[in-house]
């Protein structure tokens, strides 16, 4: 084989792995559980990674527009607006409804979903009132360990569930999204600031004064994501959850002690605890 010849061949080749996407698939949001994690690629189909000992990081075939990560188990929005869960369900939790959604939203051992009507549904575990839906219409949801909230079609916020710690008590104002995590929620203000309320020993509802694109609850901790792609994070980093990650991001999630983003670049990111593997994505995935 002449050398002329072996360039050719090096030149195809390269052209080949640039039109399949050097450096493997691409992602565009990721949620964190308690053990494990899930993504969506850029094609809509969803990966997992992490504890697998219900089935909660197997994932069915399809196109998904949405996922949500809850203790043991996953739920997902299909793309025709159809709700899809996987994972552990003795309560229920992973037995989703029929009727297509606008959101969903994964918590401990229930689920929670906006309908395409803009009235919530909830399902799974109702020991301490976590499935009993206040009633109005709303935009998006999110179910924590045991308070979940929504963003009112007003921009107002409601909750329902334990309130121990002043989680259910939701502040005045006008907000774009909400995120409950572990005792504490965190929301995003239609100007840009974020407000957390509830638990607070380990200083999760304490966010640094800035401008925020997106807000998310964990564990006892939080994180917040910049305008800029920038990560901050605050509240506990018992297991490394709490740093500063470098990178720019387009989407961040916190679980029960780890938490994902997503880069720029489509690659992932996960930092924190990782007994499970939750914090160690797919080879070939991740920066």
């Amino acid at each position: 084989m002449n050398t002329h010849f072996r360039i050719l061949l090096v030149l195809l080749a390269l052209g080949a792995v640039g039109a399949f996407g050097c450096g493997g698939p691409r992602y565009t949001q990721v949620s964190a559980g308690m053990s494990h994690s899930c993504a969506l690629r850029t094609d809509g189909s969803a990966a997992c990674w992490g504890r697998n000992d219900e089935g909660q990081a197997t994932p069915p075939v399809g196109s998904f527009t949405k996922i949500t990560v809850g203790h043991m188990h996953t739920c997902a929005l299909r793309s025709d607006g159809t709700v899809a869960c996987w994972g552990r369900n003795k309560y229920g939790e992973a037995t989703s409804p029929g009727g297509t959604f606008a959101d969903v939203g994964a918590g401990a051992f229930y689920t929670c979903g906006v309908t395409t009507d803009g009235v919530l549904s909830c399902w799974g575990r109702d020991r301490v009132g976590q499935t009993q839906t206040p009633e109005g219409t709303f935009k998006s949801v999110s179910a924590g360990t045991t308070v979940a909230c929504a963003v009112r079609t007003d921009a107002t916020i409601a909750c329902w569930g334990r309130d121990r710690s002043g989680a259910g008590n939701p502040p005045e104002g006008e907000f774009a999204s909400v995120s409950a995590g572990n005792g504490h929620i965190c929301a995003l203000g239609t100007n840009g600031a974020v407000t957390c309320w509830g638990r607070r020993i380990e200083g999760q509802i304490t966010p640094p004064a800035d401008i925020y694109s997106k807000v998310a609850a964990g564990g006892f901790t939080s994180c917040g994501l910049k305008p800029s792609g920038e990560v901050h994070c605050f509240g506990s980093n018992s297991q490394g959850q709490g740093i500063q990650p470098t990178g720019l991001f387009s989407d961040v999630t916190v679980g029960h002690a780890h938490a994902c983003g997503v880069l720029t670049n489509g690659k992932l990111s996960c930092w924190g605890k990782d007994d499970s593997g939750q914090a160690m994505p797919p080879r070939g995935t991740r920066r």
